[in-house]
């Protein structure tokens, strides 16, 4: 909000989104450079559970070497969307079975699925709310471009199969039948649990039918229905998710799981914005300790905080460097502090966000917010810095107030020349933002 209390151009787009105001930040900042679809992904791997079930180098999970093919040094966010889209490719394929796929690696298939669910629902948020509605994120087959002469050709396929619709409500509609089938199934052969009550009156923790079936003599029955074959749980995981999701748009909305240069450090620009203040600072001795679960980190009121166990940025050669900081999706309190899903980002990006800037009369020493401090050594390099950071979040704002431009004329009659307008500034604007990256990480 402004001082006046009206909504600024991203209170006003985030209103929009029924989501939470991270996830929001990260969905509405990456529409507009065309990274909606690794947006998607991004927040739904926030949104859940770590999927990593095994540190790197346990035995459970063979070694690194299992991940090695997805593991991302930028961060866990990362490595979640590449094996996301990894495990996407492996259930669409069908050329492995996807749970064995995921205890080799040292997955948890489950929250894939909920990631997959959640992608799905930021995607018709983004959608519904216009985020998407003319051609920011490429639906490309394979994340190559050219999506302009794919929608015209699903468009024209589209026309020419009128009831193309009708079909895949239809088809949908029947899958929802056979799922709803499939799972009262299952609850009747799991049966219905009813405390036996013991001696004194109280639940004894024995059910009912377990102690009829010991005096029919059919106790193995229950165990040889607990034994039965997986393929009747793997069908119904694979027919659930076949309704709630649709993997091949999935698999184009995680273009791969791969990343350019560019985007990966323009998308750490958008998760330095969206997830701030969860940063914490590497601790200057960190180096001089051995083990990596020693390392700490210091977030804003909080010290001496700790990596999770299964964090990626816990092997040596992944470990943030002096002038990076972590940001962190969820702190977990017990008898540490943990910080989960982290990234690695550089700490001049944090300007990009900070609400209070002070540095002395050389630029020389930057204070952030009046926590974190950033010592430029190089002459002139932190006035630079500085210039550079204001551009940076001008060009952002300048980006904003188009797309709010833009989300006010959809609703109204007179929008099809204000479209075209806006592309044209945000193509110019999003150059700008570019050369101004590669110049901010020149200067660095």
């Amino acid at each position: 909000m402004t001082a006046t209390e009206t909504l600024t151009p991203l209170g006003a787009l985030l209103a929009s989104l029924p989501v939470d105001v991270n996830a929001g930040k990260l969905l509405v900042l990456a529409s507009l450079f065309g990274l909606t679809g690794p947006a998607t992904s991004l927040a739904a791997a926030l949104a859940v559970k770590s999927p990593f079930s095994q540190k790197p180098g346990s035995a459970a999970s063979q070694g690194r070497e299992a991940r090695f093919d997805f593991e991302s040094p930028h961060g866990d966010p990362f490595t979640a969307l590449a094996a996301f889209a990894r495990w996407l490719d492996v259930r669409d394929g069908r050329r492995e079975n996807s749970r064995k796929w995921c205890r080799r690696v040292g997955l948890e298939e489950q929250r894939l699925v909920e990631m997959a669910k959640l992608q799905r629902q930021f995607n018709d948020a983004c959608v519904g709310s216009g985020l998407t509605s003319y051609g920011d994120d490429d639906d490309d087959d394979d994340g190559n471009g050219g999506n302009g002469g794919e929608r015209r050709g699903r468009d024209t396929r589209r026309g020419k199969n009128k009831n193309g619709n009708k079909n895949h409500h239809s088809v949908l509609r029947h899958k929802q039948r056979l799922l709803r089938d499939m799972q009262r199934k299952r609850e009747r052969e799991r049966g219905r649990k009813v405390l036996a009550p013991d001696g004194e009156g109280g639940a004894g923790g024995s059910d009912v039918e377990d102690s009829e079936e010991d005096e029919n003599g059919d106790g193995n029955e229950r165990h040889m229905k607990s034994d039965r074959p997986t393929s009747f749980e793997d069908d119904l995981r694979a027919l659930d998710l076949a309704v709630h999701v649709d993997l091949h748009a999935a698999r184009r909305a995680a273009r791969g799981g791969s990343l350019g240069r560019g985007e990966t450090s323009l998308m750490k620009a958008v998760l330095v914005q969206a997830l701030y203040p969860r940063v914490a600072a590497p601790d200057s001795n960190n180096s001089s300790r051995e083990r990596e679960s020693d390392w700490r980190f210091h977030a804003r009121g909080v010290r001496d905080a700790v990596l999770h166990p299964t964090s990626t940025l816990n092997a040596p050669d992944h470990a943030p460097a002096p002038t990076e900081v972590i940001l962190f999706g969820e702190m977990l309190e017990t008898h540490r502090v943990f910080l989960c899903n982290c990234a690695r980002a550089p700490a001049h990006a944090l300007l990009l966000s900070a609400t209070n800037v002070e540095c002395d009369a050389d630029a020389e020493r930057i204070l952030i917010d009046r926590w974190l401090m950033l010592r430029v050594r190089t002459a002139g390099g932190g006035e630079s810095l500085l210039v550079a950071a204001s551009r940076l979040r001008l060009a952002t704002k300048a980006l904003l107030r188009d797309r709010y431009v833009y989300f006010n004329a959809r609703c109204t009659s007179n929008w099809t020349d204000v479209v075209f307008c806006v592309q044209a500034q945000k193509l110019e604007a999003k150059e700008r933002l570019e050369e101004e990256t590669h110049c901010r990480d020149a200067l660095w």
